[in-house]
């Protein structure tokens, strides 16, 4: 009898320490959800910035062409190329 109460409590035990881990798992779940949306913004953020440099990395190499093809005195290589950097954005 004293076998079967000791195994009966440690059974209740084992299902009060599983109901308070469910709750606490509750409690964490909005945290989370907020944790993950805030991680998608900044992804966003993050591959708007990337492209950003990106495309100052175009325009940067873009007007070392241009001073280079004019330095060399190709007028129309650098018109080209100056066009070329209007429509980089």
């Amino acid at each position: 009898m004293e076998e079967l109460k000791a195994v009966t409590e440690e059974i209740s035990e084992g299902q009060k320490r599983k109901e308070e881990t469910r709750q606490e798992i509750e409690e964490i779940k909005p945290e989370c959800r907020k944790l993950k949306e805030e991680i998608m913004i900044i992804s966003k953020q993050i591959m708007i910035i990337s492209k950003q440099i990106d495309c100052n990395q175009i325009k940067a190499n873009l007007m070392l062409s241009i001073l280079k093809a004019r330095e060399d005195k190709n007028f129309a290589q650098a018109a080209q190329l100056t066009q070329l950097l209007r429509f980089v954005d």
